[in-house]
């Protein structure tokens, strides 16, 4: 009875860990594996015990919005410990919302705890993949989407997406004569994020930026995509 009860808190508390353990998408019956412990032969037992000793590890992990000294924080969780970030919130009206990357108050909106400058709460919603918008902004992450216009706005596959007027590389606008054939041709999972100021001075031709509210970059520079009648490479037209 003494493992019995031993294994039966071990595993509450590996399915009490929700943030993490759902992203492993292991099945598990807390019966079954009791009983399944106390027949099995030393060997399995071995590999259950291991199991949960990884499981209750992963469930340690996460992150998400949390109350820290009674005010709300953006808290991630890992191998390495605890990260917080705090936040300024108005307490009565703060709320998570679906996405909960997510949240908002009467005067803010927040993505992973940081503000989005500019954004409405009133207006805001989330599109997908870390997209945004509100009546006059769409956002990537926390920062702005240059000149996209949130009415026509189209996400493609990152990091492209389109508007009426532009195509664009992460938050970064590309010129081009005939948006609706841009279709993209090589496609890579990398994402990097800069300040604008440390942007400007790796990529000079991008100076003009200076006279922008935008605090951060977002983009690819490894992608490829084209028109009829012309090609891009990352943030640049090339022919």
């Amino acid at each position: 009875m003494v493992v019995r009860r031993k294994i039966v808190h071990l595993l509450k508390i590996v399915l009490a860990g929700k943030s993490c353990f759902k992203k492993c998408q292991i099945p598990l019956s807390l019966g079954r594996a009791v009983s399944k412990f106390e027949n099995d032969n030393p060997m399995n037992k071995l590999k259950l015990l291991t199991f949960l000793f990884l499981a209750t590890f992963l469930a340690s992990c996460g992150e998400g919005y949390e109350k820290v000294d009674n005010k709300w924080a953006w808290v991630l969780k890992s191998e390495a410990g605890e990260h917080i970030r705090k936040m300024n919130t108005d307490m009565p009206t703060f709320e998570i919302l679906k996405d909960k990357k997510y949240a908002k108050d009467k005067e803010n909106v927040f993505w992973e705890g940081v503000v989005i400058d500019f954004a409405d709460p009133v207006t805001f919603e989330v599109i997908s993949d870390g997209y945004s918008k509100d009546y006059k902004h769409v956002f990537l992450d926390n920062d702005i989407v240059i000149f996209a216009n949130p009415n026509k706005f189209k996400i493609l596959e990152w990091p492209f997406s389109i508007d009426d007027k532009f195509i664009f590389n992460g938050n970064l606008p590309i010129t081009s004569k005939n948006i609706d054939e841009f279709v993209a041709t090589k496609l890579t999972g990398n994402k990097t994020s800069s300040t604008k100021s440390s942007f400007i001075q790796r990529n000079t031709d991008f100076a003009w930026l200076d006279t922008l509210k935008v605090k951060g970059i977002i983009y690819n520079d490894d992608s490829e995509g084209q028109t009829s009648n012309e090609k891009f490479k990352g943030i640049r037209k090339i022919e």
